[in-house]
């Protein structure tokens, strides 16, 4: 997974994340119980999935950068205004993904800042069976 993002404001707790899981079935994406509310430096902090996956991400953007060109060295929240290219995010193994109701789907996912929209994007995943 990568994620190029442009951001115009500092990425803080007042950034929420709303994911809505869907699952895959007759060729249709249909909504599920699936879904969470984030703000995104408790993800970033606490979460074991996607908060690892950004945290390594972002890590190594910012050794690819030249001192001078880094708006931030650090890989915690809060986060200043800046091009962000977060690529090659791969989630670790969970036990979470054994358990998980479905192999196949789609994340709709809304960012609103202060509660206002601010962003809509989706990801397409498929959960595979590794162990």
């Amino acid at each position: 997974m990568e994620i190029h993002a442009q951001t115009l404001f500092t990425i803080d707790n007042n950034v929420v994340a709303h994911f809505f899981f869907y699952e895959f079935l007759s060729n249709r994406y249909k909504p599920t119980f699936v879904e969470a509310h984030v703000k995104m430096c408790d993800m970033e902090k606490d979460d074991f999935v996607i908060g690892v996956s950004m945290r390594n991400a972002l890590q190594r953007m910012l050794d690819q950068l030249p001192p001078d060109q880094r708006f931030t060295n650090s890989t915690h929240c809060p986060y200043p205004p800046g091009k962000y290219d977060l690529v090659n995010m791969t989630t670790p193994r969970s036990p979470l993904y054994k358990s998980f109701p479905f192999q196949k789907g789609r994340i709709y996912i809304n960012v609103t800042v202060h509660k206002e929209l601010a962003a809509e994007m989706h990801i397409d995943l498929e959960i595979k069976n590794f162990y």
